[in-house]
């Protein structure tokens, strides 16, 4: 059973709500249109609505390793391919370099889209999952207007979102997900990913009550 005084954590994060409709005038967002966080940086985060993790690690006494995340600025179109590649290479040579570790924490929105893929978050979760192996915690909580995917339900051992409206719980929820991956790695808590589309299209007005 693991030492949970002693956990080692990686954050990596590519943060971007996608609108697609804004890429025909913006153009594709490209990684100059992104704020970056790289290295100790990403302590810089503590207390903010995506810093759950931060806090956690400082609260509990674990092990943050220096990150890398990708932060939407003011570009809220679709993500070029090339920059897609560069940022995922970058999160993913991070997280080598770092290996072995207790825990992922994934840093993304759950609406992001690159221009070849419409599923940014599963991308990433199953890249990282076949470089870190099946023993690894890979977490996730971000904005509630995103998507659930195979491969995020795969990859990932447990994703949530915020439940508010404004979003003044992004921060808590993250804190969630970081416990339930500490609960997992004790083998307190068994969750069981699993998902069902039903054909059924809300109004917009509605979906974030």
């Amino acid at each position: 059973m693991k030492n949970l005084k002693k956990l080692r954590v990686s954050y990596v994060g590519f943060f971007h709500e996608t609108n697609t409709y804004l890429t025909e005038g913006m153009g594709e967002t490209t990684l100059d249109r992104m704020r970056s966080f790289r290295g100790d940086e990403i302590k810089q985060l503590k207390g903010t609505a995506i810093g759950g993790p931060v806090d956690v690690c400082e609260e509990k006494g674990w092990e943050l390793l220096p990150g890398v995340l990708f932060y939407i600025d003011w570009c809220f179109s679709t993500v070029s391919d090339q920059c897609w590649k560069d940022a995922k290479k970058e999160m993913m040579d991070t997280l080598k370099s770092q290996l072995p570790m207790d825990i992922v924490y994934l840093s993304v929105h759950g609406a992001g889209m690159v221009n070849n893929t419409n599923d940014l978050e599963g991308d990433l979760a199953e890249s990282v999952r076949a470089l870190v192996g099946k023993d690894t915690m890979i977490v996730w909580s971000g904005d509630l207007h995103g998507k659930v995917t195979d491969k995020m339900k795969d990859n990932m051992n447990f994703f949530s979102t915020c439940k508010e409206y404004p979003h003044m719980d992004m921060n808590v929820c993250a804190r969630d997900a970081m416990y339930r991956a500490a609960a997992i790695l004790a083998g307190e808590s068994h969750p069981t990913p699993a998902y069902r589309r039903v054909p059924l299209m809300m109004p917009v007005s509605n979906t974030e009550q």
